[in-house]
């Protein structure tokens, strides 16, 4: 059974950092950006601070072991990836602090239906706009993801009893989803294993409007 306890909402970390994800921007020649921060906030990070906290930087399309260079730049996670399918950047941040580890998951697109990494939300048919939300390869029921979309609007959201979740896209322009996972600490002593995971997409149609 699942359970509650395992998908916590941001404020119980308290930090600013903690509310921060990964996520991929794309164009069509492949060339993609992951960013570090807040994307509805209008929060970037930086080569020089915060950027430089993700390590163990990973970037490859459907298959984990085609690794894609990843360059750090000023205020992004370069990569290009050629060929069909998402793309994935991942990472992890320690925080000896608050004796917690995240492992983010970041996805460019919501073409592929079967999922790579160990928390995704995956499309129920390609494009759709419907996803579930798998651990490990099994639906999360009940689980909180939140909706970022233009012009940064913010939705959260809940899985259903089969880790469903549909998203609306009334607007044109980039939407980010978003979920979180926290495994049980079964060892007060070791670090709190914390999982972050993206797919951003754009639409082209819907609702027209300016940014301010």
């Amino acid at each position: 059974m699942f359970k509650a306890t395992a998908l916590l909402v941001l404020a119980v970390f308290g930090s600013a950092a903690q509310a921060h994800y990964l996520w991929i921007e794309r164009d069509a020649k492949g060339a993609a950006r992951g960013y570090y921060g807040e994307w509805d906030n209008g929060l970037i990070e930086k080569t020089g601070g915060n950027l430089d906290k993700i390590v163990g930087l990973k970037a490859f399309l459907t298959d984990p072991a085609k690794n894609l260079a990843v360059v750090r730049q000023a205020d992004h996670l370069a990569f290009v990836a050629s060929g069909s399918g998402d793309q994935r950047l991942t990472g992890t941040l320690t925080n000896d602090a608050r004796k917690t580890r995240t492992t983010y998951y970041a996805k460019g697109g919501r073409t592929d239906v079967k999922g790579v990494f160990e928390l995704e939300l995956v499309p129920t048919k390609s494009g759709a706009d419907e996803f579930t939300l798998l651990w490990k390869g099994a639906p999360l029921p009940k689980a909180e993801v939140t909706v970022y979309g233009p012009p940064k609007w913010k939705r959260v959201l809940s899985t259903d009893e089969q880790g469903h979740v549909s998203v609306s896209t009334p607007w044109a322009g980039q939407y980010i989803v978003e979920a979180i996972h926290l495994d049980d600490k079964a060892d007060p002593a070791a670090l709190q294993e914390r999982e972050v995971a993206t797919v951003s997409f754009v639409t082209t149609s819907g609702i027209r409007w300016t940014a301010k």
